[in-house]
């Protein structure tokens, strides 16, 4: 790809982003969001091919000859994502703020109705449950706090079981103190305790509860003031930044909050710290070197892939089947886990071309979530943050990894809508 179409296709970017965000009337949406994580993860690398930079991330596994043929495969990615998302954005129906506007009055008496009814005791409940799971998965308390090896438990899938449910439950609180009842001590300790579980593992997911507050605000009436959110967005760098650190120099929550003594003054480096973890370029030229030198051997497998990427619990299915599509690290021998980012991982499943159909269904996923949005009822609010999960989390982690919660919450809104037609259809026998 010549620079000169590289930088005209980078300025297109930048007016879809306005020009949606006007459609939108909202600067913060899933088409924004999507657009900006995704240049980050593959297109900003390439300005290092192109010699407008000088760094690269991930360049112990970055492959300079396959760099236009991976800049190529995201470019196929984002053309799919925006054709479909602004197709769906102009044949959206004009009614459709309207008819919303007329139940948004029965939804918030809805919304309150259950904010009373599922209140604080409820939350410290499923709080105490989440951490004797945490405590079962782990092999004891010791373990689930000053673990040896980073996800290595005595049943690792009732230790993520443990922690979805802490991470919704701490979601749900949040939305519940900024649009019916505040309580600040709940949330404090909430958020401690959901912090303990990445803090441990020095995990990247460590920003996931301040991300949480930034959403759970924004979808409400109160809002966040500027002051906070520069607060939030230090939090977010400082333990990003130090997660990264530490679980290099031993694991524990104590190494977690010893490290900050030494981490603290490359807060202002941010932005390289996160494009050095969360790049899918990288990781997209070694899955086209793969495939060109046969070091990656495998058939595409749609049928395969629509039982992965399933909401079927993992301990049901064949997992083993899905290794080699969701990871690199059996075909090259890596000593650690390098995972398919979005991109890698569509070519493996669907073929050469599998990115413009992955591509097709997350333009359509965004807009669907930024339609939905409208309502700022509950699962708008769940929606989104499940987006913003799929759309940072695709970049380093397997699509059936990042895609859980919002597959789960589109699952169950589907159920909702087939159950209502079944009624009305019932209703006129």
């Amino acid at each position: 790809m010549s620079d000169t179409f590289f930088l005209i296709w980078v300025i297109f970017q930048l007016l879809l982003i306005l020009y949606v965000n006007h459609k939108r009337k909202s600067i913060i949406n899933a088409y924004t969001l999507a657009t900006l994580v995704y240049f980050g993860s593959y297109a900003y690398p390439y300005l290092y091919v192109l010699g407008y930079t000088d760094t690269l991330f991930n360049e112990s596994i970055f492959y300079s000859d396959y760099a236009s043929s991976a800049i190529w495969s995201y470019f196929l990615f984002k053309c799919t994502f925006d054709v479909v998302y602004i197709l769906q954005l102009n044949l959206r129906r004009k009614n459709r703020s309207q008819t919303l506007n007329n139940h948004l009055i029965l939804k918030n008496e809805k919304i309150v109705k259950f904010y009373r009814r599922f209140n604080s005791t409820h939350i410290c409940v499923l709080y105490v449950i989440s951490l004797f799971l945490f405590i079962v998965g782990a092999g004891g308390l010791e373990e689930f706090i000053f673990p040896k090896t980073r996800f290595e438990f005595d049943n690792e899938k009732i230790v993520n079981l443990a922690y979805i449910i802490s991470l919704l439950t701490l979601f749900y609180s949040l939305l519940r103190h900024y649009n019916y009842q505040q309580n600040h001590i709940l949330i404090f300790c909430g958020l401690c305790y959901v912090l303990v579980y990445p803090m441990s593992l020095s995990g990247r997911a460590v920003v996931l509860p301040f991300v949480m507050i930034v959403i759970a605000s924004y979808f409400s009436e109160r809002g966040l003031s500027k002051l906070k959110l520069l607060l939030l967005t230090f939090f977010i760098s400082a333990f990003y930044i130090n997660a990264l650190y530490v679980r290099n120099n031993g694991i524990g929550i104590d190494n977690f909050i010893l490290g900050f003594g030494k981490t603290y003054s490359d807060i202002p480096l941010i932005f390289d710290f996160f494009f050095a973890t969360v790049s899918g370029f990288a990781t997209t030229t070694l899955t086209h070197a793969g495939l060109a030198d046969g070091t990656i051997n495998i058939k595409p497998d749609p049928l395969l892939f629509l039982l992965y990427i399933s909401p079927i619990p993992s301990f049901i299915l064949p997992t083993e089947l899905f290794v080699p599509y969701q990871s690199l690290t059996p075909h090259f021998g890596f000593s650690i886990g390098i995972n398919s980012d979005i991109v890698s991982e569509s070519i493996l499943w669907f073929g050469s071309y599998g990115m413009l159909l992955v591509g097709g269904i997350i333009g359509w996923i965004a807009n669907f979530v930024d339609v939905r949005a409208l309502s700022k009822d509950i699962i708008a609010k769940l929606l989104f943050f499940s987006f913003t999960y799929l759309t940072l989390m695709s970049n380093i982690a397997s699509m059936r990894a990042s895609s859980r919660f919002i597959i789960i919450f589109m699952t169950l809104i589907f159920l909702k809508w087939m159950l209502v037609k079944l009624t009305k259809s019932t209703k006129g026998l």
